[in-house]
């Protein structure tokens, strides 16, 4: 029997540069099955992954409903009750708000293969806005009702998504892909001393300030280093960061670096000796996998999936504790070597990482899931805890 086109409906939030906005934008870009149409509808006014989806020849609509609730949402009804051929049409939506606006929409207007996608692994109080956590507390409700699945990236986000009511019986753990690097030389643009990077915005959650802390300590004890701070608040500007990097006597060792519009991050990866992720949450944290294809040493907080990633356990720091996090730092400048920065070993990591975490294998999983739900086929059981395909 000739498989008939599946069209594929993406509600998401926003078109930035956010993490589930990265993984949509490379399942689009790298779909190789014909049979497979997809369309976005945008939940608020874009952002700058608008104009590459447009390039893909995907269409894309956006509901502004950040300017104009009522109107955006009389506008989606109105398009989605258009669409026909609802039985090889599946919805996919991304993060709590478009599971819940484009879950209910897209049921009320007879649409049943509904698919929600979560991303976050824990509800840390300042990391999310109460009204986010009172939507994730509805969906749990509406889990029952409404999707068909639920992907999540990570383990920590279904265990925590269960506890807040979803049904566990519909959970599918997809990892995210990442592409294949040509391992960059160690550029010494910015810095001839080891230089560790943190990418992120500066924030409770991301934890800034155990790193300061910890590199405060390696300070005073006289080793020399550098630390890369890139990330869409951090500038000398922001009153509140200068303030802890000078409380902690790091300032002469920090370098601003500017960040416009898309970038290439693993030009910033060049630049370091060592990527470090000290977040007090995280889910399948993306950071990491960049910094290991890029062949470079990684140091971790333990959260989210982050055991997952790292090539050593060694490299994961439990508790939050600062002296140990210091202490595993310290460490690897003393064994350090710039003369063979990325070395075989790190290659190997980097090789070992990819055969586990492909684009190509996420897109083949999203693929399958998506015709699964169209053709209504079941998936064979898995001898993980959690259902994976």
């Amino acid at each position: 029997m000739q498989l008939k086109k599946i069209k594929i409906i993406h509600f998401i939030t926003t078109l930035g540069l956010g993490g589930a906005e990265k993984v949509l934008f490379n399942l689009l870009k790298n779909n190789n099955d014909k049979h497979l149409t997809h369309e976005i509808i945008c939940l608020n006014r874009g952002g700058l992954l608008k104009n590459k989806f447009k390039q893909l020849k995907i269409k894309v609509i956006c509901l502004n409903l950040d300017k104009n609730f009522i109107k955006g949402i009389l506008n989606c009804f109105n398009h989605i009750r258009k669409i026909k051929n609802k039985e090889k049409t599946i919805i996919q939506t991304w993060l709590p708000h478009a599971d819940l606006i484009g879950g209910l929409i897209s049921k009320f207007c007879g649409f049943n293969k509904i698919i929600w996608n979560i991303r976050i692994s824990n509800f840390t109080k300042g990391s999310f806005k109460f009204k986010t956590l009172l939507i994730v507390l509805f969906n749990g409700i509406l889990s029952n009702f409404i999707p068909k699945k639920i992907i999540s990236c990570s383990v920590a986000g279904i265990k925590t998504h269960i506890k807040l009511g979803y049904n566990k019986n519909l959970f599918y753990l997809i990892h995210n892909g990442f592409d294949k690097k040509k391992i960059l030389k160690r550029s010494f643009k910015f810095s001839k001393k080891f230089t560790i990077g943190i990418f992120s915005r500066y924030h409770e959650v991301k934890n800034h300030t155990y790193l300061f802390r910890a590199l405060s300590i390696l300070k005073n004890k006289n080793y020399k280093f550098n630390l890369l701070l890139l990330g869409p608040n951090i500038h000398t500007k922001n009153k509140k960061l200068l303030e802890d990097i000078k409380i902690n006597n790091i300032y002469e060792e920090v370098i601003f670096v500017k960040k416009q519009g898309i970038i290439d991050i693993s030009k910033y990866f060049s630049y370091l000796d060592l990527y470090v992720l000290c977040s007090k949450t995280e889910g399948f944290p993306n950071i990491l996998g960049e910094a290991i294809m890029n062949g470079i040493h990684v140091l971790s907080t333990d959260v989210g999936d982050a055991k997952l990633i790292v090539p050593s356990r060694k490299n994961i720091v439990h508790n939050h504790d600062v002296i140990k996090f210091s202490k595993k730092i310290e460490n690897l400048v003393k064994l350090y070597n710039f003369k063979n920065s990325r070395n075989n070993l790190l290659k190997k990591h980097s090789l070992i990482f990819h055969s586990k975490f492909s684009q190509h294998k996420m897109v083949n999983k999203y693929q399958k899931i998506w015709k699964s739900v169209a053709l209504k086929q079941p998936f064979k059981k898995a001898k993980n805890r959690f259902l994976t395909i």
